[in-house]
């Protein structure tokens, strides 16, 4: 540890506040939570004292921290702002306040937000089950941190805000591209056919047990779901099988492949839909993968694309999936999915448009997991101690890394 740093129990640099109240069967209150991985407060519906079993909660300030003694081994650890400071609490939230003569707030807020630090919660816990398993107040309070000196903290707490912002940014231009290419895909003009009458086969895969890795030199992979993704293909949500494992033939994937997921738990995301944007070797559909294929010269792959993603065919595939648990696409149902079909001159030149828009909207999304990268790398660096930020460091790493247009 550098000079000037030192550890200390938080019992030494925080007190617990507890402000108990009785609730009040007339009176409105608006009960906090504390989200997991350390992404925040948040305020639920609010609720008449009449319609809650508890007979006392908790008031909180602005800048307390806070944490679910619950879901601590989940990272459910925040500041109280200024927006929920109206808020109360149930006790299962123990709210803090901090010493800013030596620590700062938001610094403890960092420290909290690694998951090697929830990994060491998660070992003090305490409770004969997971639901009843908690991170008491005293467990806390024994709980060490190494803390710099109150300048560095702050510097250290202005960085990782110029990270966070550049992030904001990021995803807002990310959200706008995206939102712009699903309002085009919604408004995709032309006379309806059915999908049986433009594709000329779907291919599906198989899922043998594999492991979840990235494979390497001639190992072969199938897809997980996880790989059609709302921004892309993710070439890493893959399954690693056995050297001997039988795989189709056609069921390896190429270069522009359009890929659907078929089944899912989740009915949003049943017939997810994504292009494959270059040759992966040894990669392989998996059984609740398919890929579609156009009839040349009649469906144009872009335009298939973004019919997909549209509003009106998203309610045709929600209207066809069956089952309960997992809910279920299958090819019949998609060779009957209506979409609009002009000409192919016309689905490719709106097609080629449709795909920029696409890969704009795709490039401020990897942006934007490049920079949260290189945010959880730098804190890890910055609050271990070992690299001391220049008091002359007062650049606008803002300004930098603002999301190229």
């Amino acid at each position: 540890m550098r000079e000037g740093w030192r550890r200390v129990r938080l019992g030494d640099v925080t007190k617990q506040h507890i402000d108990k109240f009785k609730v009040e069967p007339g009176s409105v209150y608006k009960n906090l939570g504390v989200k997991w991985y350390a992404e925040g407060v948040f305020s639920r519906e609010p609720k008449l004292g009449s319609d809650m079993k508890a007979t006392s909660l908790y008031r909180v300030r602005e800048g307390q921290f806070i944490y679910n003694r619950m879901f601590a081994t989940e990272g459910s650890f925040a500041l109280v702002t200024k927006r929920f400071a109206d808020g109360v609490v149930s006790n299962e939230f123990p709210v803090f306040d901090v010493d800013s003569s030596c620590a700062l707030p938001e610094y403890l807020r960092l420290h909290f937000q690694q998951p090697t630090v929830w990994a060491d919660v998660a070992a003090e816990c305490v409770g004969t089950t997971k639901s009843r398993s908690r991170w008491k107040e005293q467990r806390f309070a024994e709980y060490e941190v190494d803390l710099p000196p109150l300048e560095e903290q702050q510097r250290i707490v202005d960085l990782i805000g110029s990270l966070d912002e550049a992030i904001e940014a990021a995803d807002g231009a990310s959200g706008a591209a995206r939102h712009s290419y699903l309002a085009l895909a919604g408004a995709l003009p032309g006379p309806p056919v059915r999908l049986r009458e433009v594709l000329s086969q779907i291919d599906a895969g198989k899922s043998p047990p594999g492991e979840e890795r990235t494979p390497s030199g001639s190992e072969r992979a199938v897809l997980k779901v996880s790989a059609v993704g709302v921004a892309g293909f993710k070439s890493d949500e893959v399954k690693v099988v056995a050297p001997d494992t039988y795989l189709p033939a056609k069921s390896a994937l190429s270069s522009g492949d359009i890929i659907v997921v078929r089944a899912n738990g989740v009915l949003s995301r049943v017939g997810a839909a994504c292009r494959v944007p270059k040759d992966f070797t040894n990669l392989f559909l998996c059984d609740k993968t398919l890929r579609l294929v156009p009839k040349d010269g009649l469906l144009d792959s872009d335009w298939l694309l973004a019919c997909l993603k549209s509003s009106g065919v998203r309610n045709q595939i929600e209207e066809r999936a069956t089952g309960s648990d997992m809910r279920n696409l299958t090819q019949k149902a998609i060779m009957e999915l209506e979409i609009p079909a002009p000409l192919i001159e016309t689905q490719k030149q709106i097609g080629s448009a449709l795909r920029s828009a696409d890969a704009v909207a795709a490039s401020a999304t990897a942006y934007a997991a490049s920079l949260r990268t290189l945010r959880s790398e730098l804190l890890t660096v910055l609050l271990s101690g070992e690299h001391e930020i220049p008091e002359s460091y007062g650049v606008d790493i803002a300004a930098q890394l603002e999301p190229a247009a």
